[in-house]
């Protein structure tokens, strides 16, 4: 999310990319590969739980039983279209909305109307719209949130304003939207939050500036450990940096695990192997087919139910994150939520042991 227009190119050749990255040299070393950050953090400690969380308006249930599961030093992808829900769970995680039921906690310490003040010290959390005073600049607004930060690094947020490009001194009601946004990610960061929440961070950044932004959030998971929740549509950004994902379509998570056992569920088969396989002998136990308007049939089950079918795996072929998830959402190609969860929700990929019943 770092600024490369306008006063920032002029003063950086836009190829001296690894000047430009040594500016933040306090956060560690950015050039990192940001595959090196994918992978899990076995059975870390949760940052955050949340079970059965429901939320309606005006008796519409825009989330039905919501559950996930957030490890320390992991990326968690928050995959769904917009309006599946993502923004009303993350604000109902965060307390601004009041769940109907279900219960959270943040640092195994309950949180039982979002989190309390303690636990908010220990976070950072960019909305998907910015609401500040208009009338202050980004020097004012950052002496008014340090106080409320017992960790806030000053020097850290001077630094954070100028790698992003934000006047310090020009009143956040001339800023564009864009700067309004790295503005909030400036504060986010700035008090060195343990656990980091992005509410579709990279909506209306030009291509090269939500790259540099990935590599900003990659870096903090690996080198300080910094959890983050990163919720977005944009199905490349959560394949770039999650190490685990929860889809969520119609108010409910479809799958929550790991990324790449999520690869391994589901899978394409021609439609024509498909009827030659159905011809001579059933299925394999554990697998569904939902048929495609295409040439392609998907195919869904568990992890156990593909390494136990080795010769009908042999027909299939791996897809996408994108594929996948139009795979789950669109409903030309699933028919049913409920039967996609009962086929392969919560199965033996989750990460951590005894979250599920």
């Amino acid at each position: 999310m770092l600024a490369i227009g306008g006063r920032f190119r002029r003063r950086f050749h836009p190829r001296d990319q690894a000047h430009r990255l040594r500016l933040l040299r306090r956060w560690g070393n950015l050039g990192r590969s940001l595959t090196e950050s994918k992978a899990p953090h076995a059975k870390s400690p949760l940052v955050l739980e949340a079970h059965g969380l429901r939320k309606s308006f005006n008796r519409f249930e825009v989330l039905r039983c919501v559950d996930m599961c957030v490890g320390r030093g992991e990326v968690y992808g928050f995959l769904g279209r917009n309006g599946a829900g993502k923004t009303t769970a993350i604000r109902t995680l965060m307390g601004i909305l009041k769940s109907d039921a279900g219960r959270i906690s943040f640092f195994g310490e309950p949180a039982a109307s979002g989190p309390t003040r303690a636990q908010k010290q220990r976070i950072g959390y960019v909305s998907q719209t910015q609401h500040f005073y208009g009338w202050m600049t980004a020097e004012r607004i950052g002496n008014f949130v340090r106080s409320f930060y017992p960790s806030w690094a000053q020097d850290l947020y001077q630094e954070l304003l100028r790698v992003f490009d934000i006047p310090a001194k020009k009143r956040i009601q001339a800023l564009s939207d864009g700067t309004r946004t790295k503005l909030a990610l400036a504060l986010a960061l700035a008090h060195n939050p343990e656990l980091l929440i992005l509410d579709e961070p990279t909506a209306g950044l030009d291509p090269a500036a939500r790259r540099e932004f990935l590599e900003i959030v990659a870096d903090q998971t690996q080198t300080r450990h910094c959890t983050t929740i990163l919720s977005s549509h944009i199905v490349d950004d959560i394949e770039r940096l999650a190490s685990r994902v929860g889809i969520l379509d119609q108010g409910r998570i479809l799958f929550e695990g790991d990324l790449g056992d999520l690869h391994r569920i589901v899978r394409a088969v021609p439609k024509d192997r498909l009827a030659a396989w159905q011809a001579e002998r059933p299925l394999p136990p554990g697998l569904t087919v939902r048929n495609h308007r295409g040439e392609t049939a998907f195919i869904f089950g568990s992890v156990s139910s593909w390494d136990a079918a080795p010769e009908f795996s042999r027909l299939a072929a791996s897809l996408g994150l994108e594929d996948i998830f139009l795979a789950l959402v669109v409903k030309s190609v699933v028919p049913s939520t409920d039967d996609i969860r009962g086929a392969f929700v919560f199965p033996e990929s989750g990460a951590y042991e005894g979250d599920r019943p």
